[in-house]
């Protein structure tokens, strides 16, 4: 999923490599980012291989899900998802490459689930653990009105917020996309009724991007139930007659 202010992401590379045998795509990124999600499967040699080139790191998965950022200044790669044994190489100097491999891992640094390294000017940094997935508990499961409006909270050491509301199962479509200060998610986007899935990451200061919750909530806004304008809340009355409007 290439993620909006990206540009150029070209396949360089898609091929079978033998009928029957394993996929390999090969992808390059100029700048922005990107989510990637590689299906493992039983037998490891029909695991598709996945790699993403950017001019200032290289990496390959196979069977994880990751995100790769890059700009002129860095290359940050996120492993989201399981446990596998992933590198930068810096033999290079300007490039990096991540893989599932063994050897792969031994010549660079390994890079696993829950922690984010970065490719700068000046070398590889050392993995940082990425922030905690924000809380969801307190977003509603049901929305009556609009504009879509969710509450959550305030994950710690994050700045903003990314969301990402999305529709369809199995396929699923990004519907709506934003960063979020405070506790409030809110888009003023005319959404049709429906159930949704939310997704959402914290930020820090530094753009380092956490780990991701999800919930779903329902949509049910279309009639819009009517305002009271009176009586007002609160207000005590002892007519003997009550209009409600």
């Amino acid at each position: 999923m290439l993620r909006p202010d990206s540009r150029l992401l070209q396949i360089a590379r898609s091929v079978e490599l033998e009928e029957g045998a394993v996929a390999e795509t090969r992808l390059r990124l100029e700048s922005g980012s990107v989510d990637s999600r590689v299906p493992a499967v039983q037998d490891s040699k029909q695991t598709p291989r996945l790699e993403i080139r950017t001019p200032r790191a290289n990496r390959g998965v196979c069977g994880t899900e990751f995100r790769t950022t890059t700009s002129a200044t860095k290359t940050a790669l996120g492993m989201c998802e399981r446990t596998v044994a992933s590198s930068l190489n810096s033999a290079t100097g300007s490039a990096a490459s991540a893989s599932g491999s063994a050897d792969a891992a031994a010549s660079g640094q390994a890079v696993k689930a829950g922690f984010e390294t970065r490719a700068t000017t000046t070398g590889l940094e050392a993995p940082r653990a990425l922030l905690a997935a924000p809380d969801l508990q307190t977003t509603s499961a049901r929305v009556e009105r609009p504009p879509v409006q969710l509450i959550r909270s305030i994950s710690t050491g994050a700045m903003v917020h990314w969301a990402q509301v999305f529709a369809g199962k199995p396929v699923q479509v990004l519907v709506l996309s934003g960063l979020f200060k405070g506790t409030s998610v809110r888009w003023t986007d005319n959404l049709p009724d429906g159930r949704y899935e939310l997704r959402m990451r914290a930020i820090d200061s530094t753009g380092l991007e956490g780990a991701r919750a999800s919930t779903a909530f329902t949509l049910k806004a279309r009639p819009e139930p009517p305002f009271s304008t009176q009586p007002q809340s609160g207000v005590c009355s002892i007519e003997d007659a009550l209009l409600f409007s």
